[in-house]
């Protein structure tokens, strides 16, 4: 596949690896475009738009695919002198505190992320002003990368409409010199 995202079609003969039977070499081919990765015009292989999107993922120096950071909102809304915390109800996670976030759809505009996030979380609206960029890793005990995300924190100032809770979070809004007290487990 990576033969094939550096050109713009090639034959059969110049994306065959030499050491590889012929034969499997064909049945890995069609099973690429069974899955919609490659097709075929004349006697050009081509890379699909799935399957360019799908090579260009790929490291070059081991050929296989890179697990990308995720890319979430942060949804901080400040009314007066309150902040709007929630606690999780689902795993993982389950009963960690802080702001309501929501994951960044592919191709989706940040800020218009969380707009709509805060709306489908809370039942909020309002217009997100960008406060700060955070990247966190988290790790099991073992020192395994479980999570890798980036969070753009946006900031809700004096959000409209009814809160409402859901299934997956408890929300509250605290007061501001009260923050330390609610988190339990930020």
């Amino acid at each position: 596949m990576q033969r094939l995202l550096y050109s713009d079609g090639l034959k059969y003969a110049q994306i065959k690896p030499p050491k590889v039977v012929g034969s499997k070499f064909t049945f890995h081919l069609s099973q690429l475009s069974k899955f919609g990765y490659i097709t075929k015009n004349g006697i050009l292989y081509k890379l699909t738009f799935l399957g360019k999107e799908l090579a260009n993922r790929m490291d070059l120096g081991d050929e296989r695919v890179k697990v990308q950071a995720k890319i979430s909102a942060i949804m901080a809304c400040i009314k007066g002198d309150q902040y709007l915390l929630y606690t999780r109800q689902k795993s993982p996670f389950y009963g960690y505190q802080g702001f309501p976030t929501g994951k960044v759809k592919y191709g989706e505009d940040i800020a218009m992320a969380a707009k709509r996030e805060l709306k489908e979380e809370t039942g909020l609206t309002g217009n997100p002003t960008l406060s700060i960029i955070r990247h966190y890793k988290i790790y099991d005990k073992k020192k395994n990368l479980l999570e890798d995300k980036i969070f753009f924190v946006y900031k809700f100032i004096n959000p409209k409409g009814t809160l409402r809770n859901n299934p997956e979070w408890k929300y509250k809004w605290v007061d501001t010199d009260k923050v330390c007290d609610y988190l339990k487990k930020p």
